[in-house]
């Protein structure tokens, strides 16, 4: 890697015939995501298996957004980063109460790579008004990860007779299921069944005494940083909620917190995981001696 970078920095036309004589000498076949210039050139975005199923952000969005609007859901965030597409949508219309003053409203995020970073994805989302924290949940996840067929077979077989017509109707098939599984996350019955399991978690109380503990094995379980340990510690005795409730929401809170949008996500998909962790593996985590 260091005779690579040096390459590049001082010769970077070495640096290249090295690369291409390396892909000349082997024999697998690659998709390489494109993304057309003002000019001439295609900047290569990702290179990836000649199985990789696309599946754009543009179609995503096709499908979707029509779909929030009868719904009532406005997107209240999202993100185009050089990995993925972030789209979160909340509706007014669907509002619930964890605790006293604590109101809640039923959402949606989607989420999709379309350079090899993950799969696409819709999960229920819980916006909590008064901090205007995101929790992610597990429930009703759909997830399509991008793989299918070769893309080319050498004439065996019948993949290289696939028109792209069929390509074409077969994703509309599935983001009409994106379609479906987005309204069920946001259906009334769906949000009363997550309002109810929150208010369970402000059940599971933490002592005082063993904060600083319950949020070290948190960050431990869930791979938290030391700084994110740090901030989500601060969160938490700021809010004074001492409950698997209040961890849940000092956690999402911490994200707002985090410059990457990528990462801030990902927090936020902790939230919901601390909220469905079974009760024994709580007590593992809040019964410290």
């Amino acid at each position: 890697m260091a005779y690579a970078r040096r390459m590049r920095a001082q010769a970077p036309s070495l640096l290249a015939d090295n690369l291409n004589a390396w892909l000349r000498r082997g024999d697998q076949r690659r998709l390489v995501r494109t993304l057309r210039t003002t000019g001439e050139r295609a900047v290569a975005r990702a290179f990836l298996s000649d199985r990789y199923r696309p599946l754009d952000n543009a179609s995503l969005l096709e499908a979707m957004l029509p779909e929030f609007g009868a719904a009532g859901a406005e997107v209240v965030s999202c993100e185009l980063t050089d990995r993925r597409l972030y789209v979160k949508a909340v509706t007014s219309r669907l509002t619930g109460e964890v605790r006293a003053g604590e109101t809640v409203q039923a959402g949606v995020v989607l989420t999709n790579s379309e350079v090899g970073y993950g799969s696409l994805s819709v999960q229920p989302l819980i916006y909590t008004l008064r901090c205007t924290n995101g929790l992610v949940l597990e429930d009703l996840t759909l997830r399509q990860h991008h793989l299918g067929r070769k893309h080319a077979d050498d004439g065996e077989g019948l993949q290289h007779l696939i028109s792209d017509e069929t390509r074409v109707a077969d994703d509309r098939a599935f983001f009409l299921r994106v379609r479906d599984v987005a309204k069920a996350a946001l259906s009334e019955a769906s949000f009363r069944r997550q309002v109810e399991r929150l208010r369970e978690t402000a059940r599971d109380r933490v002592l005082p005494s063993q904060v600083e503990r319950v949020v070290e094995l948190t960050a431990q379980r869930f791979h938290l940083s030391e700084e994110e340990r740090g901030g989500v510690l601060a969160h938490l005795i700021a809010g004074g909620e001492l409950s698997r409730w209040g961890l849940c929401s000092a956690i999402t809170r911490f994200a707002q917190d985090v410059g990457s949008y990528d990462r801030a996500s990902d927090i936020e998909r902790i939230g919901g995981k601390l909220v469905e962790l079974p009760m024994t593996d709580w007590q593992g985590l809040a019964s410290v001696n």
